[in-house]
């Protein structure tokens, strides 16, 4: 087992109450470091959530030893914003990732969190049209975050959902995304598409939760069903459709095959549904940039 005789300790960064909103992420370093600057800038400064409570896991597969030197790098760019990372040296697998997610969220109960922001590094959370109109344009995103919070507690909600977008480049094509900006991100990632063929995805996504509870492996939902959830108009902009996903798919699809979890077929309806983009692209243009970033 994983995490036998662990205890909160081990976590070593949660050394103190923290209190308030933590966010949780499992960042692939072989797949997902083009987009960790992106990510850093966005939930640090554009979301301002506070960097002690950014929790994000740097994963490495066993003996990937050019992924170790990046993953130090990361490391390192991730400390200049205040954010120290975990590490995990394991196969990355969605059960893997929610065992230790499991093992995780009741040491961030234990450190003061009140409620648990769940992203994937592709994952931008957006809270354009939490306010009521004319207000909402005149806030940020961290002063909408901090009155959906108000909206969650006065409501006796345990969490909430908001809609989810996949985005791409034009006519679906996969841009990289290394080293690009949010405002960049957005203008490099134009289009909306519908990706009906992945039955796992939902249309909407698990936002943020109360700390006592716990999602499901898919972060799209929570396992307890007696909750009481609200449904934002806000956005989850999904960026998964990178020019690093082809060989991130491939590679999940494969890992999971030979480990018999059944999720290898949504990796190959996946990479079905990108080669059928070559011919068949039905996308629409969505606004490039966030409200938050316009000015």
């Amino acid at each position: 087992m994983l995490f036998a005789g662990y205890s909160c300790s081990d976590f070593f960064h949660l050394n103190r109450t923290m209190p308030g909103i933590h966010m949780l992420s499992m960042l692939s370093v072989q797949s997902d470091s083009d987009v960790f600057p992106a990510f850093l800038e966005y939930y640090v400064q554009i979301l301002q959530l506070a960097p002690p409570n950014i929790h994000l896991i740097l994963q490495v597969d066993p003996g990937d030893t050019s992924s170790f030197k990046q993953r130090q790098r990361l490391t390192d760019k991730a400390r200049t914003w205040g954010v120290q990372p975990l590490l995990y040296d394991e196969f990355y697998t969605s059960p893997a990732r929610q065992e230790y997610y499991m093992k995780l969220l009741p040491c961030l109960q234990a450190a003061g969190a009140e409620w648990i922001m769940h992203a994937d590094s592709d994952e931008f959370h957006s809270l354009a049209n939490i306010a009521h109109p004319p207000f909402s344009h005149l806030l940020t995103e961290a002063q909408k975050l901090n009155h959906l919070v108000e909206i969650l507690r006065r409501g006796g909600y345990t969490h909430a959902f908001s809609m989810w977008q996949d985005r791409t480049g034009h006519r679906c094509s996969m841009p990289d995304a290394s080293q690009l900006s949010v405002a960049r991100l957005f203008y490099v990632f134009p289009c909306i598409v519908a990706t009906p063929h992945l039955s796992s995805i939902s249309q909407r996504k698990l936002l943020l939760y109360r700390s006592d509870l716990r999602p499901k492996s898919s972060g799209h939902h929570l396992l307890q069903t007696k909750s009481k959830a609200l449904h934002i108009s806000g956005t989850t902009f999904h960026f998964k459709w990178r020019a690093s996903v082809v060989e991130k798919l491939k590679r999940r699809r494969d890992v999971y095959k030979t480990m018999k979890i059944k999720w290898w077929v949504e990796s190959d309806k996946a990479l079905t549904m990108i080669e059928d983009w070559q011919t068949n692209c039905t996308c629409a243009q969505a606004r490039v940039m966030l409200p938050a970033l316009q000015s």
